[in-house]
């Protein structure tokens, strides 16, 4: 039995008309039709319905509001007949009111009866771009896809790399009038529940507008670190290693309208991982993020040591005694080689980590400055 959740048609017409106003969009499509002669009132947002389905599916049911072959009022029992009339795969019946516009808003055609009764249809078509392979997150070996703004394409992309039925995505509704669609992935047997507790208890807690920023406002009304210099979760645009989260234990927050996912609870060293080393053999991986780790001590800590030891020049160790330009000296032919190799694997940790537009100045400039080196030592 289907829920009458409006009066009458008419009554569904002035509730739509209270909460978009009457004209008022361009994009809000509310009129009266007939389905298979019943006189029905449908709406829509333009925008996010895929029209072309919407017309070759409905056309032998749909006939416009002028036609006069409605069938009597006397013989109308709209409950059954649009039920059974009407066989089409997405279609949902909302409890009330509310649930029917939001439906509406999210991109679902509504459709009220004669007497009340209302059924949503899933025909959503998001305007949106398809995967492809994010800028910040490339490698040299792997797939080449990525999440995009449309949170189907991203749980879909996530299901198709962890087919098990203990995956879950909860899907939550948050903000008073943004109300933003975002989804908690994680696998059953395997995440932390007080963790996910935490988690979920936190995101009901959220009481704002709307989630204009996606997921970093998620992030800020989650943790509110403030100033906290190192960040408290992981983002991610490649779904791969969002699966290889998931099977460790992680929790996975999707936001829709944002590519990134976030992922919690981490450490430091997640922050330190990269896609590639997981493509090597354990040897070359291993020595992969070895590398990575001391380009980041070094980032942090070579700068001051050199004003050190440029001030102070009592502080050089005697093997080190061949920096700077006091005299000439031989700095070993093996030592040169290590330096230069190891300058290298920096510049192309940097260069994979690093956008595609700003990764080509940068790589340019890095030729310039070891070419013009080269010359000067005289290799």
């Amino acid at each position: 039995m289907t829920n009458r959740i409006f009066a009458s048609k008419e009554d569904a017409k002035e509730f739509l008309y209270s909460k978009f106003g009457k004209d008022e969009s361009f994009d809000v499509c509310i009129k009266d039709v007939y389905v298979k002669k019943l006189p029905v009132l449908c709406v829509y947002i333009s925008g996010l319905v895929d029209g072309s389905t919407l017309t070759d599916q409905l056309a032998p049911l749909y006939f416009d509001s002028d036609d006069n072959g409605q069938i009597p009022a006397e013989d109308i029992n709209d409950d059954t007949y649009f039920d059974n009339t009407f066989n089409f795969y997405g279609k949902s019946e909302p409890k009330d009111k509310e649930e029917f516009l939001l439906g509406v808003l999210s991109g679902q055609v509504g459709f009220v009866t004669l007497h009340g009764f209302a059924y949503l249809l899933e025909l959503r078509n998001y305007p949106g771009r398809q995967p492809e392979e994010p800028d910040n997150e490339k490698v040299i070996r792997g797939s080449r896809d990525g999440f995009a703004e449309n949170i189907m394409i991203n749980t879909a992309l996530i299901r198709r790399r962890i087919r098990s039925p203990e995956l879950r995505f909860e899907m939550h509704k948050i903000t008073s009038n943004g109300r933003t669609d975002v989804a908690i992935a994680y696998i059953k047997d395997i995440v932390n529940d007080q963790h996910l507790k935490w988690v979920k208890q936190r995101i009901e807690e959220i009481k704002h507008d709307g989630l204009t920023m996606a997921d970093k406002t998620l992030e800020e009304w989650i943790f509110k670190q403030k100033f906290h210099p190192v960040p408290f979760v992981r983002y991610s645009e490649r779904p791969d290693i969002v699966a290889a989260h998931l099977l460790e234990g992680h929790i996975a927050i999707i936001v829709d309208t944002s590519p990134s996912v976030i992922l919690l609870p981490i450490t430091i060293f997640h922050l330190m991982q990269h896609a590639e080393e997981y493509r090597q053999s354990a040897l070359v991986g291993s020595t992969v993020r070895l590398l990575r780790y001391s380009a980041i001590i070094l980032s942090l800590t070579l700068m001051p040591i050199w004003y050190l030891l440029a001030t102070h020049e009592e502080y050089l160790p005697e093997a080190l005694d061949f920096i700077g330009a006091k005299e000439e000296s031989n700095i070993p032919l093996l030592l040169q080689v290590f330096i230069a190799d190891l300058g290298l694997e920096y510049l192309r940790i940097a260069a994979i980590h690093t956008p595609t537009p700003l990764s080509t100045a940068m790589g340019l400039v890095a030729g310039v400055i070891i070419g013009q080196i080269a010359i000067d030592v005289g290799l």
